[in-house]
């Protein structure tokens, strides 16, 4: 456990910690002998432990989770996180850090130019279907925009799938095309993504190498 490990090389108790951070005792100490998720804490008590410790958030759950390797701190790779994965990819510094400038003056403030605003509809699955005659980065920003609910979907092999997670892909064809299985890459009107994760119909959520061990796709197939 990190947070032991740092405790030890401070020379800190666990009641120093506590007292020092503000976390309740009883919510140390369950961190500590692992009774609680380190995962499942809110951000405000891991930055709070963190700051007393001298260390990052980060650098906690880095520790604790080897198999997280995707770490982000710029807003550029922060905004193409879906907002309910802001905690699992390392976005807390980011987003506390920036609250706090807001909160303490320091922020650099931009004005929105309400030119440029638009009203936004309520959300319905009729949205839900993707146009792959469109550009990459659009079909992207759709599957982005829709996750969690109602979830961007599209027709593979006559049959209904959502669509969770994509990135861009450098790869051509016609529009809808599957140009390549592994990895699982469509072309778009310009572009291409790459499909991350799905979910098929009457299914659960999972990784496109589960999805393709359970079906066979044809390549230069197409989805609509």
């Amino acid at each position: 456990m990190i947070i032991n490990d740092l405790l030890e090389k401070e020379k800190m108790s666990r009641y120093r910690l506590s007292k020092e951070s503000g976390v309740a005792m009883t919510t140390i100490t369950d961190i500590c002998s692992g009774k609680a998720d380190i995962n499942k804490c809110s951000a405000g008590t891991l930055h709070k432990i963190a700051k007393v410790l001298g260390v990052t958030v980060d650098s906690i759950l880095e520790n604790n989770n080897q198999d997280r390797v995707d770490y982000r701190f710029s807003f550029e790779t922060f905004k193409s996180n879906t907002c309910h994965h802001v905690k699992d990819m390392g976005d807390i510094n980011f987003i506390i850090e920036t609250l706090e400038s807001v909160e303490d003056g320091t922020a650099t403030l931009t004005k929105q130019d309400d030119s440029l605003s638009n009203y936004a509809s309520m959300l319905s699955k009729d949205i839900s279907p993707i146009d792959f005659t469109q550009s990459a980065q659009a079909v992207h920003n759709k599957v982005r925009g829709l996750n969690s609910w109602p979830s961007a979907t599209a027709i593979m092999d006559g049959k209904r799938i959502k669509i969770h997670k994509t990135k861009l892909a450098d790869a051509c064809g016609q529009a809808g095309e599957i140009v390549s299985l592994e990895p699982f890459i469509v072309a778009c009107g310009s572009g291409a993504i790459e499909i991350l994760e799905l979910q098929p119909e009457g299914k659960k959520k999972m990784n496109v190498a589960d999805f393709l061990r359970g079906h066979k796709i044809e390549l230069h197939s197409f989805l609509k």
